[in-house]
């Protein structure tokens, strides 16, 4: 089994009301874009030396709606 290296993420996330029932909210994961794989990630070779990498810095926005 090969063993999966430390990693740190760093993410932000943050929301407000534009109006009473208007939300907006922004999210950034991996925010430093940090190369990392999850120990039980599946492997890209046949001999299983290098692991599949997780998703890098990626971005969410939205817009809530009470009605």
């Amino acid at each position: 089994e090969l063993k999966t290296p430390d990693f740190s993420l760093v993410d932000l996330y943050t929301n407000f009301k534009i109006q009473e029932n208007i939300k907006f909210q922004v999210e950034v994961s991996n925010l430093f874009n940090r190369a990392y794989a999850e120990h039980l990630s599946r492997t890209l070779s046949s001999n299983n030396q290098q692991r599949l990498l997780e998703r890098g810095r990626s971005f969410n926005i939205g817009v809530f709606v009470n009605f």
